[in-house]
């Protein structure tokens, strides 16, 4: 399942978050003034969005249903291990769970945001 990597991501958060935590994805490294930064390609997505709680905007992608837009996120928590940031299958988006956000409000990032979903 290689949809593309996303995002560049610093040393100092892949030790922050942990191997457990990304292990759905692999690590590819990019060196940017020669420090080591990692852009993540998931190799396993989770079947996990709500798709009754959550509110998106489909279309027909070659007779399949696929989701446009999301308004409004919800997820199978029982699909997600707790210490992780996952993936769901469609769109392709990487979320924290709420224990990784809360570990890594601790961890002195500088430049790391993490937002609410609606």
């Amino acid at each position: 399942m290689d949809e593309g990597a996303r995002g560049l991501f610093s040393e100092k958060f892949v030790n922050a978050v942990g191997s457990r935590a990304l292990q759905s994805y692999v690590l590819l490294l990019a060196l940017l003034n020669n420090s080591p930064y990692y852009f993540l390609r998931c190799e396993r997505a989770v079947d996990c969005l709500d798709h009754v709680n959550s509110v998106f905007e489909t279309f027909d992608d070659d007779g399949k249903l696929g989701i446009l837009s999301i308004s409004h996120y919800a997820f199978h928590a029982d699909h997600v291990w707790e210490e992780s940031f996952f993936a769901c299958q469609k769109p392709l988006c990487f979320f924290p769970t709420e224990r990784m956000v809360r570990q890594l409000s601790f961890s002195n990032l500088k430049g790391l945001q993490v937002r609410c979903l609606p």
